[in-house]
């Protein structure tokens, strides 16, 4: 503050340019909130690529005030997270600093009804931070998607507390698809197992997917194969998705 003033005051000093005040308070004014908000963000454990990658998608932040600025993080702190924690979260998902607060409630909300506890939400936030600017409807038509294969309120709970990224995945052009093919190949007393299993039949590829349940259909020398094998390319997506991501 102290420098802002003696800079401002050396402005007004300086009538030598009729337009010298309005243009030089203006950047002043412009270069002082900048500099306020990088050292705001920087207190809070933000990177400099993540501040410029933040100010560079939603300069409007400048405008806010700090008052703004720390209820969001008050918002994240009621939920047991930690600083550390929304920064990454910034890295990720940058438009959280511009989402109204209620909108931020009323995700943690939506997944409180689904019966997630506030340890269960915060993993949500974390490890998906785009669910925060997801609409509701948005949202629920996943979880109908997943009643639809058969699981019930408790297990659509234990389902996104585990899997938080399926709520990320389009319902039209990725889920659906591939419930359908699962309906197709899938008796239906074992589909809700097959759901709950893994997180495999809705993070590999569709291309991937086809091939290896027309493999599990083709091969009928073992009444119980179809059972084990939908079990086996389950449980082999999911470590081959790790295993891609690592």
């Amino acid at each position: 503050m102290a420098k802002f003033e003696h800079r401002l005051a050396a402005v007004a000093q300086d009538s030598t340019d009729p337009c010298l005040s309005k243009l030089e308070v203006a950047k002043l004014v412009s270069q002082s909130r900048t500099e306020s908000k990088m050292t705001w963000f920087r207190a809070l454990g933000l990177s400099k690529l993540v501040i410029a990658k933040l100010l560079g998608r939603h300069p409007g932040v400048l405008g806010l005030s700090e008052h703004t600025l720390e209820s969001i993080v008050l918002w994240f702190e009621g939920l047991g997270l930690s600083k550390i924690d929304i920064a990454k979260i910034t890295g990720v998902f940058p438009n959280v600093w511009v989402l109204p607060e209620d909108m931020l409630e009323s995700k943690a909300q939506w997944l409180k009804e689904l019966g997630l506890s506030k340890l269960e939400i915060a993993k949500v936030f974390t490890k998906r931070p785009t669910v925060l600017g997801m609409s509701e409807e948005n949202l629920k038509s996943k979880t109908r998607l997943l009643k639809a294969g058969g699981l019930s309120d408790r297990d659509v709970h234990e389902f996104i507390a585990r899997y938080p990224h399926f709520l990320t995945y389009s319902v039209e052009k990725h889920l659906m698809p591939r419930l359908a093919l699962l309906q197709e190949h899938i008796p239906p007393d074992e589909l809700r197992d097959t759901l709950m299993q893994s997180s495999g039949w809705f993070r590999e590829s569709m291309a991937k997917f086809e091939h290896r349940l027309a493999a599990v259909a083709q091969d009928s020398t073992d009444p119980c194969l179809s059972k084990l094998e939908v079990a086996k390319l389950v449980s082999q997506s999911r470590t081959e998705s790790k295993m891609t991501w690592f």
